[in-house]
């Protein structure tokens, strides 16, 4: 087929047109079936005071895409056609009835030549070539051309060959196509979904090294994080020596006493700190507790001079609104269920029992204990009441202790 318009007709303008403020942009369809390359695209100077366009394209009428776009238009000054050889890279259009066309694009005060359609073009022509498809657009700057323009031709020509399927040519064109839509100085880039998802990774990935949002920011409140912990850390080992100076202290005056009972006091951390491993949850947690516990017991007064206030009987549970600061339960029968561990003397039941204080009815959080003679703190306030449970029944007995100072 070659050159669809020129070997038609020659254009032989009537017409000059002067583009307006945000430009003009105009396009000439024609219709082509089957598989065909569009091999070049060519502007017509009409006289030698037109300019230029700005751009060239081939659009896709029906799709309403640009198939194809130059900023490096030709012009050698002449009054003439000015071509575009796309044979190395060439725009296969394979659909019947396909409706596409050359276009161009003029700034503001850019002047170029048309011409009024006559009634013997007005219809299809020898090679099936309806010339009537004019389209234009003014002051919206470089985009598809949508507006009809009525009896008129403009002066754009495009080079149709038949395809014949894949061949390096082609491969060439499907790259070049592509290209239009991948990469920013393609025709199609602008608007497309793919150069938004593009546009949002590189602003996630500038983000992630951005030292307001990303790594860097990550480092610094790691570093205060840190900062934060060993500030902690030092706060509790002073806390952890004053607690061993007040310990000799306390016990200094009997120094046999005090080894046996700082002795007796590790054996039961360690026997807390077992029981805590065979309670999965919450292990490190109650290792803790376990550690404090011994600690409140360290610096405590010595067995002698705690003070029992009251004592009571229970079976199964128990809701004792009477203060103290420590309870002491002493459990007589119950239903051994579940694992148990022997540590010396001492026989510790996973999940024995819970207890939490309480107020009115009020109630803390649940902690547990786990052999039958057990040692109740909460922090080494005072508790304002009890309520404890056996977890598999049972009776038992239970004292309030109270501090000789409080």
């Amino acid at each position: 087929m070659a050159w669809v318009l020129r070997d038609l007709y020659e254009v032989v303008p009537n017409d000059y047109i002067e583009a307006v403020s945000g430009g003009r942009a105009g396009v000439q369809y024609v219709a082509l079936g089957g598989s065909n390359q569009i091999t070049g695209v060519a502007w017509y100077r009409g006289s030698t005071s037109d300019d230029p366009p700005v751009s060239l394209s081939v659009w896709d009428r029906q799709q309403t895409v640009r198939l194809w776009k130059t900023t490096d238009v030709p012009d050698d000054g002449t009054v003439g056609w000015h071509e575009v050889d796309l044979t190395d890279t060439p725009l296969i259009v394979v659909r019947f009835n396909a409706q596409v066309g050359a276009g161009g694009y003029w700034a503001d005060g850019g002047q170029f030549s048309a011409k009024d359609q006559s009634a013997d073009l007005s219809g299809e022509v020898g090679g099936n070539v309806p010339l009537q498809f004019a389209f234009h657009h003014e002051g919206s700057g470089d985009v598809v051309p949508a507006t009809v323009a009525t009896s008129r031709i403009y002066p754009f020509d495009i080079r149709v060959e038949p395809w014949a399927g894949v061949s390096a040519g082609a491969g060439a064109g499907v790259d070049a196509a592509l290209a239009s839509y991948l990469t920013s100085a393609g025709a199609n880039y602008a608007g497309n979904p793919i150069a938004d998802i593009k546009t949002t990774v590189e602003n996630t990935f500038n983000d992630v090294e951005d030292g307001t949002f990303g790594l860097a920011a990550i480092k610094d409140d790691t570093a205060l994080m840190l900062t934060r912990w060993s500030s902690a850390l030092a706060t509790k080992l002073n806390d952890t020596a004053d607690a061993i100076t007040t310990a000799l202290t306390v016990w200094t005056s009997d120094l046999a006493a005090s080894i046996a009972a700082g002795m007796a006091k590790l054996e039961e951390l360690w026997s807390d700190i077992l029981a805590c491993f065979a309670s999965t949850p919450g292990a490190l947690l109650c290792v803790v507790h376990a550690y404090l516990k011994f600690l409140r017991d360290l610096t405590g007064p010595p067995e002698a001079a705690w003070i029992v206030d009251a004592e009571t009987d229970f079976t199964d549970s128990l809701e004792w609104p009477v203060q103290a600061d420590q309870y002491r339960v002493f459990v007589e029968t119950f239903d051994a269920r579940g694992s148990s561990q022997t540590v010396g003397t001492h026989t510790r039941y996973v999940h024995f029992g819970k207890w939490t204080t309480m107020d009115v009815d009020v109630f803390g959080e649940w902690h547990y204990f786990s052999q039958e003679q057990s040692k109740l703190e909460d922090g080494g306030r005072r508790m304002p009441g009890l309520a404890l449970i056996l977890e598999h029944g049972g009776t038992g007995h239970v004292q309030a202790l109270l501090r000789p100072e409080v």
